[in-house]
């Protein structure tokens, strides 16, 4: 057999693939811009730097809760870390998808030169998720589009279901817990100050 009939083509491109390797891109961008190393995005952001190597390499499994420290050491929003700057239609099986272990979600939009983010998120059943920044000044805004979501904040608990939506300040959190069953949802993050979570990290 000849070297040439040996050759395939390369698998193609999956969705986590394609996370792994936008987040990748911004993320070494902005460390740069940042002039930062390595070394010092690990230690103000509490991750490991072999698992930031990982993620500049586009080799990476990204959670939410990554995106975000992230983000607040960069002075950035989540968003601008998974964002492309090629114009692109979504449909409903598009987007780069981020997977946790009680959530799964895509940013849907980034509403460039302003501060807000719009995310689709999946809060997976009977799995608390702790939503809290300490040092944010974002709103929090969640929408339930299918399920019932039970929220508590501070002393507070809120059960929402389809139709209701919640908002609160991130740095006092929340714990949500979708019930029974998935919850969709969508979450909109609105940031008042862009840029000034990034001075202190992510806790």
């Amino acid at each position: 057999m000849s070297r040439i009939a040996q050759v395939t083509n390369p698998p193609a491109q999956t969705g986590a693939d394609q996370v792994a390797l936008t987040v990748g891109e911004n993320l070494r961008r902005l460390r740069r811009e940042r002039r930062l190393s390595l070394s010092e995005v690990a230690r103000m952001s509490n991750i490991a730097k072999a698992t930031l190597s990982n993620l500049e390499g586009g080799s990476g499994n990204p959670t939410i809760v990554t995106l975000a420290a992230l983000a607040s050491v960069l002075g950035v929003m989540p968003g601008d870390l998974l964002a492309s700057p090629e114009p692109r239609v979504m449909r409903a099986a598009d987007g780069l998808y981020v997977h946790g272990p009680a959530t799964r979600g895509r940013l849907v939009t980034r509403h460039h030169n302003s501060s807000v983010d719009l995310h689709e998120v999946v809060f997976l059943a009977d799995t608390p998720f702790d939503s809290v920044q300490p040092e944010s000044d974002a709103i929090e805004q969640i929408y339930v589009v299918e399920g019932d979501l039970r929220i508590e904040i501070k002393t507070e608990s809120y059960v929402l279901g389809s139709g209701d939506m919640i908002q609160y300040p991130l740095h006092e959190g929340a714990r949500i817990t979708a019930l029974g069953k998935d919850a969709k949802t969508i979450v909109i993050m609105a940031y008042t100050l862009r840029g000034a979570r990034g001075q202190t990290p992510f806790s």
